[in-house]
């Protein structure tokens, strides 16, 4: 891997441009700790991510999850890999309201090409746990995909 600083790693992240999905969903880097390898983010869902029953759909919940768990191993690694997701699964422990919701994502385990990650999703309060998820991804190096384009 290569290694880059705290300072780097962190303007990195906190420039680089959103995907669709996170931008949909108003994410905003609250916090990270690179060398914890954890990253706290929050989002704010609008109307057109709710069911018929008022509560932000399980759906856009996931992707929130997804995104806090990527920025973490983006962190651990130093944003040299392409890390696409393999596994993720939640626990849906309360409905998620339309609020302001934070999202910390976190490395439990970073091997040489997959790592194990964990998140938890809070309401507004930033204390109350409403559903929490673990991933599995797989990461391959930039320059193997360009070697596979070329």
């Amino acid at each position: 891997m290569t290694w880059i600083t705290d300072e780097q790693l962190t303007t990195f992240v906190e420039s680089r441009p959103f995907s669709p999905a996170a931008e949909e969903l108003a994410r905003k880097i609250i916090a990270i700790d690179p060398s914890g390898h954890r990253a706290r983010l929050s989002f704010e869902p609008g109307k057109n991510h709710c069911n018929p029953m008022g509560s932000v759909q399980g759906g856009f919940l996931m992707a929130m999850l997804d995104e806090a768990m990527i920025e973490a191993v983006i962190l651990a690694t130093g944003a040299e890999f392409y890390i696409p997701t393999l596994t993720i699964e939640a626990r849906f422990l309360r409905p998620a309201r339309l609020e302001k919701l934070f999202v910390e994502g976190r490395v439990m385990r970073l091997g040489r090409r997959s790592a194990f990650l964990e998140a938890d999703l809070y309401g507004a309060d930033g204390k109350k746990r409403l559903v929490t998820a673990r991933s599995t991804v797989t990461m391959t190096s930039w320059a193997a995909i360009a070697q596979k384009s070329a």
